[in-house]
């Protein structure tokens, strides 16, 4: 076969565009290092690059997140290394300052670097990094939280199952919570309101909804939005006392950590007035006390800062050893403008084998004369054996009295008695007479005189309690714990709730807990048993109030001996003694309308009779105020609104404005990826840090600051304590960053092997040979000159040789 010279000519010039391409593809390949640039260069190697680089973009987006979240911990870290110190120097002022060398002018200088303290460590709480709080879990919302309530509530349709709210601005209908009658409990209520809000046609138009929680007490109404522009508002509706919303706080989500002016409404109150959700105007002018608004009549009130201090003095009578230790507020919730004394009593036990006094009146033959059994302070026994006597001795008379003094029982036969008497304490049948501090001996008193006997305080019979008076309301006081807050009825325990009382005000508690069919009441009667408690049973029947159960500790402070009472339908349990008697423990805390006193023996104990004086001596922030329903109240930072319900205010009705410290954000968790399917946390959110799981360390500066005003050495001391624990919850918390720290700093240096490693792989796979490219360079174009120089050879020849 012959080859032409057009053949010879075509194959020339399609090797010399091949040497040129290949060429091309060198240069390039040299000018961008690399081997591999397209699937057609090398498609398994180009597969393999690709791959590589895709698990490289995300270990580097992993380090990118590991120096974000670094920094995060790096900012809380060196946020609690500060808290650490202020802590250390707040432990050092309650150290110094609990020592009673320490005068009230010394604390209330602390108090205010107390209160410095206090911004500084709320600033730190409320850290932020590139505009995003630290200590906020993954939001922070505004809410509105309630007053504690006491569940189950029972909601009735058309009584009290309404509530009108406002989210973020926009007010909701009026809510019906239910169409019957249900008893709910306190997640049941969180549950019901939340549905009826959320599914509200103004509020879901809007693009609202909240979540509500039953946290301890209370219930939160929390914003869903987040941010600045964040709140909720209780407005108005039947159940808002029920549900705890008259009174409470709101606040906005600006910071995780906020300032709350906690309104409360006082139990007892006369007036039908309802507060609204207290709101701190401005937080640099607040000055963490706290206040009690009281109406001087029904148009006018007054404002007081009840962080003061309380004044305790003895009677100039007094006769005992006891004297004043320590005294302050010790619960703001409770506190009232009232005055009180602290009476000191002999208490005794008349039983059947303790009860009798033979005597012979001197006209006719020996009588005996019996005490009923129960417990008497020492003026109600002295009353108790005079009418005993007065009864048997037909037609004597005689006076008993006790001298507080020194504890002696004196008889006297009065003036007009036919004879002598003859006090027959050596017969058998006499068995009062150590009760009385008599001893076993016949005593013969003459008309118009007096037969004493030794100190009764000193028998075995005799205990010393005390109680204490409300001056003001001329009422004995009643503080209810967890520890003595039983009362058990037909078995079934009955719980009042925790707080401080008047008698008649824990006689409602006691009426609203018992329920339908039972009433309760308290009475100062002028005879003896001066103060007591009778609870009436109308439910149709009888019933038993168990006074005898273990687990009735409430039964002994209401006035009620251990022994079961069967109350008849329409029947009443009277209290058989004095209500309202503790027993007096030389150095024991004696707490009563949200104040503490300590008395102490000194040179001996009380004696019957004894007296202390108490006030509290508020200060007054703002004087005779002329009330307008609705309007606003504003002091020292604080706003709230006081209006009318379904009547106004009375004269002596309370409010209490409480300042606390309130976390807005939540218990979520930031994490990062930092491995497939695998993450590590990066944040602590403030709950864990600053608001528990221990103790609020925010609350419990605002509780020293409130000591230090007050002069309350106690409140110190508690202090200590409280420090005590921030400073291992705060360890704790670094303790926890430090981990977190130490597992990106490890999870970090194992990513950058893998990025190093897929780095070299992919380089493996796509980067030139440079010393081979650049002598295949050499050769493809010395080949492509040879190439050149024999195609102008060939372009040379004739054109009849061509044609051929």
């Amino acid at each position: 076969m012959r080859v032409s010279e057009f053949q010879i000519y075509a194959a020339f010039l399609n090797n010399l565009q091949r040497l040129r391409q290949e060429n091309l593809e060198t240069q390039n390949q040299v000018s961008t290092g690399k081997r591999v640039l397209q699937p057609s260069d090398d498609p398994i190697s180009f597969g393999q690059i690709v791959s590589g680089k895709a698990s490289l973009a995300v270990t580097e987006q992993r380090l990118r997140n590991i120096e974000f979240a670094t920094s995060r911990i790096d900012t809380a870290d060196n946020a609690l290394n500060s808290a650490t110190n202020i802590l250390f120097r707040l432990k050092e002022l309650a150290v110094q300052l609990r020592s009673d060398t320490n005068g009230a002018s010394e604390r209330a200088t602390a108090a205010t670097e107390v209160k410095q303290l206090f911004n500084e460590l709320q600033q730190l709480a409320n850290t932020r990094l590139n505009g995003q709080p630290v200590f906020t879990g993954t939001s922070t919302h505004g809410r509105a939280t309630g007053v504690p309530v006491v569940p189950p509530v029972t909601l009735v349709d058309g009584v009290n199952d309404t509530l009108v709210v406002e989210v973020d601005g926009v007010a909701s209908g009026t809510l019906d919570l239910t169409s019957g009658t249900e008893t709910l409990t306190g997640t049941q209520l969180a549950t019901r309101l939340q549905s009826r809000i959320n599914t509200d046609a103004t509020l879901s138009a809007a693009g609202k909804s909240v979540t509500v929680a039953f946290t301890g007490t209370r219930l939160d109404v929390i914003s869903n939005s987040f941010g600045a522009d964040s709140t909720v508002r209780v407005t108005s509706g039947s159940a808002l006392a029920d549900l705890g919303f008259d009174g409470g706080s709101r606040t906005t989500g600006s910071n995780p950590f906020s300032l709350i002016a906690e309104a409360r409404a006082a139990f007892g109150n006369a007036g039908s007035a309802i507060i609204a959700q207290g709101t701190v105007r401005d937080p640099l002018a607040v000055t963490l006390d706290d206040y009690v608004i009281q109406f001087t009549s029904a148009t006018s009130f007054s404002v007081h800062n009840i962080a003061q201090q309380v004044g305790v003095s003895p009677d100039v009578n007094n006769a005992g050893g006891a004297v004043v230790g320590d005294h302050g507020v010790d619960d703001p919730s409770q506190v009232r403008l009232d005055a009180y004394q602290i009476r000191s009593e002999r208490f005794y036990t008349v039983t059947a084998a303790n009860n009798a006094l033979r005597f012979d009146p001197g006209s006719g033959p020996p009588v005996t004369a019996t005490v009923t059994a129960g417990r008497y302070s020492g003026d109600q026994l002295a009353a108790a054996v005079q009418s005993a006597m007065n009864a048997a001795s037909g037609g004597d008379t005689y006076t008993v009295t006790l001298d507080g003094a020194t504890g002696e029982f004196s008889i006297t036969n009065d003036t007009g008695n036919a004879g002598a008497l003859d006090l027959m304490f050596d017969d058998p049948a006499t068995t009062i007479e150590n009760l009385l501090g008599f001893p076993p001996t016949l005593e013969t008193v003459q008309v118009g005189a007096t037969e004493t006997g030794g100190d009764s305080t000193l028998t075995s019979g005799a205990v010393l309690k005390h109680h204490v008076l409300n001056t003001t309301v001329n009422s004995a006081m009643f503080t209810i714990t967890s520890s003595n807050n039983t009362l058990f009825v037909n078995g079934s325990p009955v719980v009042l709730t925790a707080g401080s009382y008047t008698g008649a005000e824990l006689a409602t508690e006691i009426q609203t807990r018992l329920g339908t069919g039972y009433s309760a009441a308290y009475s100062t009667a002028a005879g003896p048993p001066a103060r007591l408690f009778t609870i009436t049973n109308s439910t149709g029947g009888a019933v038993t109030i168990n006074h005898s159960n273990a687990g009735s500790t409430v039964s002994d402070l209401l006035g009620f001996d251990a022994v079961d009472s069967v109350v008849p339908n329409l029947g009443t349990d009277v209290s058989d003694f004095d209500a309202g008697t503790v027993q007096y423990l030389s150095g024991d805390p004696i707490d009563f309308g949200g104040l503490r006193v300590v008395l102490a023996d000194d040179s001996g104990p009380p004696r019957h009779g004894d007296v202390f004086a108490v006030s509290l001596a508020s200060q007054v922030v703002l004087s005779n105020q002329t009330y307008a329903s609705g309007g606003p109240i504003d002091f020292k930072g604080l706003r709230m609104a006081i209006r009318d319900g379904a009547g106004g205010p009375a004269s002596g009705d309370l409010f209490r404005v409480l300042v606390q410290s309130q976390y807005q954000g939540d218990g979520g968790i930031q994490a990062i990826e930092v491995q497939d399917n695998q993450t590590t946390q990066t944040n602590l959110p403030g709950n864990e840090v600053f608001d528990g799981p221990t103790i609020d360390l925010l609350s419990a500066v605002k509780r020293l600051t409130t000591a230090l005003r007050g002069d309350y050495g106690g409140g110190i001391g508690q202090a200590i304590d409280d420090v005590d624990q921030a400073l291992e919850q705060v360890a704790g918390a670094r303790g926890q960053v430090g981990a977190f720290a130490n597992r990106l700093e490890s999870t970090s240096g194992s990513l950058k092997l893998t990025q190093e490693l897929l780095i070299d792989v992919i380089s493996q796979r796509e980067d030139a040979d440079l010393v081979t490219l650049i002598s295949e360079l050499v050769q493809q174009e010395t080949a492509i000159q040879a190439a050149s120089q024999a195609g102008s050879r060939i372009l040379s020849t004739s054109l009849l040789n061509f044609l051929r």
